[in-house]
């Protein structure tokens, strides 16, 4: 097995899959086709990924993993590959590797924040917080 991608770009991880390091993003489209297949909301999923809602089926991490796997650049048929050659010994791995690609997509790092507004002020994410300013004495 190879190194990890250093640099997956904003929004996007990497995973070994398939023997070979990989670049994993979700993009809007992706989202948007997990939430038809899956009839289940991306934001719900991540909250099962936490254990704060239903836990995802291994259908649904191999699937999220697959379109991941899409949104870095790979083709539909390609990703599908990958991911049947991933046995179950990987579940585990995988839960994780969903969990990084969940993080990436919706928490950006603060170096990717600054890249999305480099303007950022006053309490935005990434920006410095706002200053507070003195209180008058009022004459009572």
């Amino acid at each position: 097995m190879g190194e990890l991608v250093k640099d997956p770009g904003p929004g996007a991880c990497s995973a070994q899959l398939g023997g070979q390091s990989r670049v994993l993003k979700i993009r809007l489209a992706e989202i948007e086709r997990f939430e038809d297949r899956h009839a289940r909301g991306f934001y719900d999923f991540f909250d099962g990924l936490r254990g704060e809602s239903f836990r995802p089926t291994v259908g649904q991490i191999r699937d999220l993993i697959a379109l991941a796997l899409v949104g870095g650049g790979m083709k539909d048929e390609e990703a599908d590959a990958v991911m049947r050659e991933e046995g179950p010994e990987k579940m585990i791995p995988h839960l994780h590797i969903a969990e990084s690609i969940m993080m990436a997509t919706l928490i950006p790092k603060k170096e990717e924040r600054d890249l999305l507004d480099p303007d950022a002020g006053g309490d935005k994410p990434g920006g410095p917080p706002k200053k507070k300013r003195a209180r008058s004495k009022s004459a009572d």
